[in-house]
């Protein structure tokens, strides 16, 4: 879904097309236009309020300095990030308000660094629960209030600097909006190394530590067989959601830039970019599954909920 200032619609005036404002102008169908919008406006209805709930939910946890729920809470306002851009887009492509190149850089950059802040987050609870598993003494350390804060700080820089870098250096100023993966032809490389970090390289780190930590909690005498089935399942239900709502959309933009990477002059680049506007649109039921898994997986999480809902 991309904009092009040289190839206006007909019934717009050149007056109207200027450096100030771009038309929100896409080459999808306006049926699929219609399907894309609803769901980004109702993954954002569900997604604000589920996440909202399961922050209030795991707040109590949070005031009581435990490492997890921190690094829970920071992937949640990921969620809640994207969730605040996802209307925009929305209205972005219904043509309800014509943007800038300040606009588009804002429709395009916050998704990518909320996604991306997610993406770091989740790996980083793997990481930490396998100390929490198997080296229990190490993992107070991870729970000292200048390494929670120290870690989530960096993420969020981390994931701004990254999106930011790649915004301003690979993407022209008023012809690429939300979404779109294309780019500058001199900067292909670039994203597709960071493609490959934030998808395939996060899926392989996220795999390694539910082996080890699944190891790790078979081998405890103290955890009981139906626990550690459940450890185990939960763990592979997060990497297979990763694989499935997360990779596709990427596995598309790094067949585009390993094409212009061999000079490969291929066809079908409107249907690529179809599909890429699939996959982006359903990468944001994203935005709603995380919550869910915290409800499903939380006993405390779910109790809470649960007294809210019966006081209501």
């Amino acid at each position: 879904m991309s904009i092009d200032v040289t190839s206006p619609p007909t019934n717009l005036t050149q007056d109207y097309i200027s450096t100030e404002h771009t038309y929100p102008w896409n080459n999808t169908s306006e049926g699929y236009t219609m399907v894309f919008c609803c769901i980004y406006i109702g993954n954002t209805v569900l997604g604000l309020t589920v996440n909202s709930l399961v922050m209030w939910a795991i707040w109590p946890q949070v005031t009581s300095s435990l490492g997890l729920p921190i690094y829970v809470v920071n992937l949640l306002c990921a969620a809640l990030l994207e969730c605040l851009i996802l209307p925009f887009g929305a209205a972005y492509l219904l043509h309800c308000f014509a943007v800038g190149p300040v606009g588009c850089h804002i429709l395009s950059l916050i998704p990518k660094v909320a996604q991306r802040t997610a993406t770091m987050f989740t790996v980083w609870i793997f990481v930490v629960r396998y100390v929490a598993v198997s080296f229990p003494l190490n993992f107070r350390k991870f729970c000292k209030g200048w390494v929670l804060g120290s870690v989530s700080v960096t993420v969020w820089v981390t994931a701004f600097t990254i999106s930011v870098t790649e915004q301003v250096l690979s993407r022209d100023d008023a012809n690429l909006c939300f979404p779109d993966y294309r780019f500058k032809p001199d900067w292909v490389l670039l994203h597709l190394i960071i493609s490959f970090l934030f998808s395939h390289i996060a899926l392989i780190h996220l795999c390694i530590f539910t082996y080890l930590i699944s190891c790790s909690v078979k081998n405890s005498d103290t955890v009981p067989i139906e626990q550690y089935k459940r450890i185990s399942r939960l763990l592979v239900f997060v990497v297979i959601t990763f694989a499935v709502f997360f990779c596709p959309m990427h596995i598309v933009s790094q067949y585009h830039n390993i094409m212009l990477l061999g000079k490969s002059n291929f066809k079908g680049q409107e249907k690529l970019n179809s599909l890429y506007d699939m996959l982006f649109t359903f990468n944001s039921f994203g935005v709603v599954i995380a919550p869910i898994f915290y409800i499903v997986s939380s006993s405390t999480v779910y109790t809470r909920l649960k007294g809210l809902i019966k006081c209501g």
